[in-house]
């Protein structure tokens, strides 16, 4: 019975072509471990990462059980305890798993068979609580998922730092205390998570847990011609639309904000991010370097390719009802509407490219370094991934409540040119002459983008075939 369950719930929820490519990237995980040589940048890499997911999975959330779920396998004679178990084993092989790849830190402890031990003990209770952390802070206001994936990140990176009582501690060097500390939290996150998709309750079938804030703004389009309505719909407004999994089930959403609120975001942050950098003390955060600076390092890293990545999904996630009546062309619809997401990203990245301008005048000349990054690498990744999601792997947006959501091995491989754009990024900030030797040549992979016409209205054939536009 338990594993006919297990097979039921993941054929419903993945690809066969996603499941292996998981095997596979375990796999390569592990053997690099052994035929590469050890860098204290794997480590470094392994913890930041740890610690994104920890925002980005925490802040996400995920309803534990959706509809289908309760209007089907709920209510069948099946062993609460196995459906739970289940419906947590599909939720780890689309969080707790990322975890797992990191198996190339742990082995690069050959010789220290103790501790290897307690590097994988600590791995595994991480992926614990990548796990579960979706579905706890379900129940939590946005302010509150904030809080908590705030303090899983920071505490995630806090070995960097030198503390020894982390859960990722053991990635770092030996620390029994670390591994701990993983292994309690880890069973803390799957037992309550367990608790909670277990004593699912009926009564809240199609209602929410939280309440969400809209955004609602009247926008006119009248005496533009449609090139200027375009350019003002896309430039005024952000659709960001993501995929998450909690419980086992997938989540497609789409989130729609003004351009001022997301400005006004970026500001603050690049006013934090400025502050922090001026007052920790130099040599914590430049490991001895007067070229070198941790936080601006990851920072920029971070920021200059997550938040184009997350704009541009949503440019064509959801054009049925905005690109069907259009007379013009449908390819020149796109160019324009990319064209203007390009600017969109100028503006909202501008405040990070002033806060690192006004770090370099006070003396902290490594910032400089992020400034073709902020100018380059970010405007032109929002076109050239927002070309790869259209045609390779679009997000449809569709009423998730009804239809089950699958992960399929075409969306796994689409991570592969964001890790690309990362790998850039950090290299760019690292080196200035690489960052703009990277910039140019964006710049030219998306002018031929844009030039290609052809391309373009292929790419809208392929997307009317599927039911998009």
């Amino acid at each position: 019975m338990r594993y006919t369950l297990n097979s039921l719930i993941l054929r419903t929820r993945f690809t066969r072509g996603f499941l292996a490519l998981t095997v596979l990237l375990l796999l390569y995980s592990g053997l690099i471990g052994f035929f590469s040589p050890h860098s204290n940048d794997d480590v470094i890499y392994a913890l930041t990462f740890t610690a994104f997911l920890f925002l980005v999975i925490g802040v996400s959330g995920g309803v534990a059980v959706r509809r289908p779920d309760r209007d089907f396998l709920f209510t069948m004679p099946l062993d609460r305890r196995k459906l739970g178990s289940s419906l947590l084993l599909a939720q780890f092989l689309t969080t707790g798993v990322s975890e797992a790849y990191f198996l190339f830190v742990i082995f690069r402890f050959l010789g220290h068979p103790i501790a290897i031990g307690l590097a994988v003990v600590a791995l595994i209770g991480t992926a614990g609580m990548l796990t579960g952390v979706g579905i706890i802070n379900y129940s939590l206001t946005l302010p509150r998922r904030v809080v908590v994936s705030a303090v899983m990140a920071l505490l995630a990176l806090s070995p960097l730092l030198g503390f020894r009582y982390s859960f990722t501690s053991p990635l770092v060097s030996y620390s029994p205390a670390g591994t701990a500390v993983s292994a309690a939290l880890g069973s803390i996150f799957l037992a309550y998570s367990y608790r909670n998709i277990t004593r699912t309750s009926f009564a809240e079938g199609g209602l929410r847990l939280s309440g969400r804030e809209e955004f609602r703004s009247e926008m006119g389009f009248s005496g533009l011609t449609p090139r200027r309505a375009i350019v003002r719909r896309y430039m005024n407004l952000i659709d960001i639309s993501s995929r998450s999994s909690a419980g086992g089930s997938i989540r497609v959403s789409q989130i729609r904000s003004s351009t001022k609120a997301i400005v006004l975001f970026s500001s603050a942050v690049a006013a934090v991010y400025a502050a922090v950098v001026l007052t920790l003390p130099s040599a914590r955060i430049s490991f001895g370097s007067d070229n070198f600076n941790i936080i601006t390092f990851l920072f920029s890293g971070y920021v200059s390719v997550i938040l184009p990545i997350l704009f541009s999904q949503g440019a064509i996630s959801n054009e049925r009802l905005w690109a069907g009546p259009m007379t013009m062309d449908l390819a020149s619809y796109f160019r324009y509407a990319m064209l203007s997401k390009m600017a969109q990203s100028y503006i909202i990245m501008a405040p990070f490219t002033v806060a690192n301008v006004f770090l370099y005048f006070m003396g902290l000349h490594f910032a400089l370094n992020s400034v073709p990054v902020f100018l380059g690498i970010s405007p032109t990744a929002v076109i050239i991934y927002a070309f790869l999601t259209a045609r390779y792997a679009p997000v449809q947006i569709t009423d998730s409540e009804f239809m089950s959501q699958t992960y399929s091995g075409r969306q796994f491989l689409l991570v592969l040119p964001m890790l690309v754009l990362y790998l850039l990024a950090f290299v760019s900030v690292a080196f200035l002459t690489f960052g703009l030797a990277v910039s140019a040549t964006m710049y030219c992979i998306t002018a031929y983008i844009l030039a290609r016409r052809k391309l373009w209205r292929h790419l809208v054939n392929m997307l009317t075939e599927r039911g998009f536009v």
